[in-house]
This record gives C-alpha cells, sequence and structure tokens, in this order.
C-alpha cells in the first residue's frame, strides 16, 4: 500500500505523502454499501459519535500506508450540508480523543514517539452527498492541525497556514482549535 500522492513545495525540506479519503454512504456516487445518508432529524450525540468514529477509521486505514514522510489527511464526510452543519458543531472534543488514539504523540510512558499527520482535513463538499444545489460556498473544510512540537516532522508545519490560506477561497472554513 501507498499514499495516493506525493508533493512536494519548494519551502519543505522533502515530501510531504497526501491521502484523500471518502465515506462511502448509499446512493453517493453510485455506491451500494455504506451506511444511508442521513436526515437531519437523526444527528443526534450517537450519530455525531458515530460519524466521528468514520473519520478515526479513515486516519486509521492512512497511518499504515506512510512510515517515512508527513502525512496531510484529507476526508470527505458526504453529508447533506444541513446534517454536516450540527455534526461539525457537536464533535470537536470526539474528534481530538479519536486523534489522540489512532495517532498518538506520546506513548502510554509519555516518552515522545510524534504524530505522523500533521494536517487533517475533514471536508463535506455538498454536491457529493446528492445536494446538486449546493454552491461552493457551502463547501466546509475543517482542519485538525496538530501542534507542531508533537509531531514526528515538525518542519512540514510552516507549510500548512499557507494551505489554510488556500481552502479559504473553497467554501467555509473553520479552525478548530486546540
Amino acid at each position: 500500500k501507498h499514499p495516493e500522492a506525493i508533493a512536494t513545495h519548494y519551502t519543505l525540506p522533502g515530501p510531504v505523502a497526501i491521502e484523500a479519503k471518502s465515506i462511502h454512504r448509499q446512493g453517493v456516487f453510485n455506491f451500494t454499501n455504506g451506511t444511508p445518508v442521513p436526515s437531519l432529524d437523526r444527528v443526534d450525540k450517537k450519530f455525531v459519535s458515530f460519524v466521528v468514529r468514520q473519520i478515526g477509521k479513515q486516519i486509521e486505514a492512512t497511518i499504515p500506508k506512510v512510515s517515512d514522510k508527513p502525512i496531510f489527511l484529507f476526508v470527505d464526510l458526504n453529508l447533506p450540508t444541513p446534517v454536516a452543519l450540527r455534526v461539525v458543531t457537536q464533535w470537536k472534543s470526539e474528534a481530538e480523543n479519536i486523534l489522540n488514539q489512532v495517532d498518538p504523540w506520546c506513548d502510554s510512558d509519555g516518552k515522545f514517539i510524534g504524530r505522523k499527520i500533521n494536517m487533517i482535513t475533514v471536508s463535506n463538499l455538498g454536491l457529493s452527498s446528492m445536494d446538486h444545489t449546493a454552491r461552493s460556498s457551502e463547501f466546509l473544510h475543517f482542519f485538525f492541525t496538530p501542534d507542531a512540537n508533537e509531531c514526528l516532522y515538525p518542519e512540514v508545519s510552516g507549510l500548512i497556514p499557507q494551505l489554510k490560506e488556500g481552502f479559504k477561497n473553497y467554501g467555509t472554513y473553520a479552525e478548530l482549535p486546540r
């Protein structure tokens, strides 16, 4: 297994692994498997936890693909825009707990091991969730960016502000504070 792409940038000391994941939902992009696209009235604490676990599974599937490069991970939720908006207002602490479980910066003794993932972008592109009326301004992008000193490759964290700035041109942007 290998990442989807390897990227370089003149400001970086070396390449970065890029992985793009999509949470499959029934009927989205003609998928017949996966969970059904939920309605807004189904968004409760249990559903939010389910979505966070799905993101965690995408992180877990990514980490074994790369051992020698920092990782920028992009995950698309494939949810209707109103559902995604309700989910993301409730998920921050759970998402951080999942990140700490699947990509910890230290071992159980407190010894530094370093996170492999420098940036996770969780997006929801309305068009992917059968919302054909969604405009690009309704695309949602949320960022999880561990502190550089928690990462195995802290030197690539300097590029992250430029990436975030670029995303501001493509829909709704939100920084999830740490």
